[in-house]
């Protein structure tokens, strides 16, 4: 079968010709691998996570993509124990290291001021804003991980690149406003898949969530797409709860 080796950047050689690089692209029915040759090159074929499918081979355990433009920091390829994601922060250099972080988002307003003030910095706000203070401490910017998100069970992790990476960090994104019901709609991905929600007015209670069919994807869904599912699924009668009203009360012993 074809090959295909690695490229000087890290990503898979195109199995067909000389130069090229396979690489994510996105058609409006469903995403696909292709050569960056294209058209020169007409090498295609289907997603897939299969380690390697073009090759056998393993990703490596982190691989630096490039830089967010907004941010300034490292955009990396890693695997993990449940399977490839891509993080915003937290340099593979850094995590050579070795070396003890504290986890910020976790600790308690009056850590959060301990250690901006063990650094100079200010500590007076609410946790809200010692956070993100606490994050841009020069020894922890570019060693502390921002944001991870998992590569959907569709993605071949050999060919994400930083496109495809910073689109995915982006999620959940928004599609726009509900046309009927009001409120914001975003796609996302989670531990079952792919998934659109409706924030705001058009939830009453609760944020409302719809799966992705097969035939979309959190790269290709549009707001009209989001809506139909969003309506769909608020159609449906709600599931009873658990000794809630409606529910008759079993009549107490004597």
């Amino acid at each position: 079968g074809e090959g295909g080796g690695s490229s000087a950047d890290g990503r898979r050689a195109c199995p067909r010709c000389p130069d090229g690089r396979l690489q994510i692209k996105f058609s409006r029915s469903v995403p696909f691998v292709g050569c960056s040759s294209y058209p020169a090159c007409s090498y295609t074929r289907p997603f897939g996570r299969g380690a390697g499918e073009a090759g056998g081979e393993l990703i490596e355990a982190s691989r630096e993509l490039g830089r967010d433009a907004e941010t300034g920091l490292e955009v990396s390829l890693r695997r993990g124990p449940f399977g490839p994601y891509v993080q915003l922060g937290g340099s593979a250099a850094a995590a050579a290291e070795k070396t003890a972080l504290p986890d910020v988002a976790k600790l308690k307003v009056a850590q959060l001021r301990s250690e901006l003030e063990a650094r100079g910095m200010p500590s007076s706000g609410r946790k809200a804003e010692l956070v993100p203070r606490l994050l841009e401490a020069p020894d922890l910017r570019e060693r502390v991980p921002r944001k991870r998100t998992t590569l959907p069970a569709e993605l071949d992790a050999e060919a994400v690149d930083l496109e495809t990476a910073l689109r995915l960090l982006s999620l959940p994104a928004y599609l726009g406003d509900h046309p009927r019901r009001g409120g914001a709609m975003r796609v996302g991905y989670g531990r079952f898949g792919g998934y659109v929600r409706l924030d705001g007015d058009g939830a009453k209670d609760e944020p409302v969530f719809a799966s992705l069919p097969r035939n979309l994807t959190v790269f290709n869904v549009t707001a009209d797409e989001a809506s139909a599912l969003l309506d769909r699924k608020l159609a449906r009668p709600p599931r009873p709860r658990r000794g809630g009203a409606g529910v008759a009360a079993k009549p107490r012993r004597r």
